[in-house]
């Protein structure tokens, strides 16, 4: 017979990570996002006004066009002169280094807002968006990365295709440069899934572009066909809404009317992924602690307060490295 244990000498049960399949990724995201529908509206309204903007300052300054738009909205405006190919390159590029710009210095704040909120911890969008600022050179330094890397994987065989086919001889070769790409294509969605997390991982982990980017690959892996599942759903769940919103706009031929339309569309959808990343990130690193081991939960007290089904667990400051 065995010496009876001393009471309370016992190693605690292994606590389990909860489910991040594209089911529990979706349910966190509506859920969080419906919660706090006013912040999410709010902010991103705002953002597309302040791109709209800039589109309008650029196009008068490059294009000698008046141009109005927001995050994916319809080019609207009047020509005032006929723009050479090099100031519509120029006014394409302006326009997207504005638009990551300033979307890095909203997504930091965002990302650990959702985080926050998903736990069903209290904190405002001021404050995440005050850390999202102080945070503003890793998250930016990390999109730019990605967007170097997944757009380069897509880019360059595309310039290479329309190259060769501008060539004339080497056209018969062109089906497969067209297979090339498309593996090119699906490489660029693996590593854009892998490397999504980024913005949560830097925000509450304190750490840097490259960290958090090399933290978004590990905690991915396993899970990468969970995150295209529900990042595919809301592609096709926002553009619908999107064309939808444009609709009776196009019905009536008033360009302002599309244009408005779109952006409200734009400001219900543009804060999704963000949402997204921000609780598969949670699901992904926080352990369930009544999980049960053995058939028997971990807690036999009262359940804490629940976050969509996940117990709350004490809230924890972003973690940061001892100084040296």
């Amino acid at each position: 017979m065995g010496t009876p244990g001393v009471p309370g000498s016992y190693a605690p049960p292994p606590l389990f990570l909860r489910r991040a399949d594209a089911g529990t990724i979706l349910s966190g995201l509506f859920r969080t996002w419906w919660d706090n529908l006013r912040s999410y509206i709010g902010v991103y309204l705002v953002l597309n006004l302040i791109l709209a903007a800039v589109s309008v300052v650029f196009g008068l300054l490059l294009l000698n066009y008046v141009v109005a738009g927001g995050l994916g909205g319809f080019p609207v405006g009047v020509l005032l002169s006929v723009p050479t190919a090099g100031e519509a390159l120029l006014y394409l590029l302006a326009v997207l280094l504005a638009t990551v710009v300033l979307t890095a210095v909203v997504a930091g704040g965002m990302a650990e807002y959702s985080v926050r909120r998903f736990r069903g911890e209290a904190t405002r969008v001021g404050d995440a968006l005050r850390r999202g600022v102080a945070k503003f050179p890793s998250i930016l330094g990390a999109t730019l990365l990605v967007y170097l890397i997944v757009g380069g994987l897509l880019v360059l065989p595309i310039l290479l295709i329309f190259r060769l086919a501008l060539g004339g001889p080497a056209f018969p070769f062109l089906p497969l440069f067209f297979v090339g790409l498309l593996v090119a294509l699906v490489l660029a969605v693996y590593l854009g899934l892998a490397l999504c997390l980024f913005a949560p991982a830097i925000m509450m982990e304190n750490t840097t572009a490259i960290g958090g980017l090399e933290r978004s690959w590990h905690l991915t892996k396993g899970h990468r066909l969970s995150l295209f599942g529900a990042v595919l759903v809301v592609g096709i769940v926002s553009s619908a809404l999107e064309e939808g919103m444009a609709i009776p706009g196009s019905l009536v031929g008033a360009g302002l009317l599309t244009l408005l339309l779109v952006t409200i569309a734009n400001a219900i959808t543009a804060s999704w992924l963000v949402i997204l990343s921000a609780v598969a990130y949670d699901l992904i690193t926080r352990p369930d602690p009544t999980a049960p081991v053995g058939g028997a939960p971990l807690s036999t007290g009262p359940p804490p307060s629940l976050v969509y089904g996940a117990p709350l667990s004490a809230p924890y400051e972003p973690f940061f490295p001892p100084a040296k």
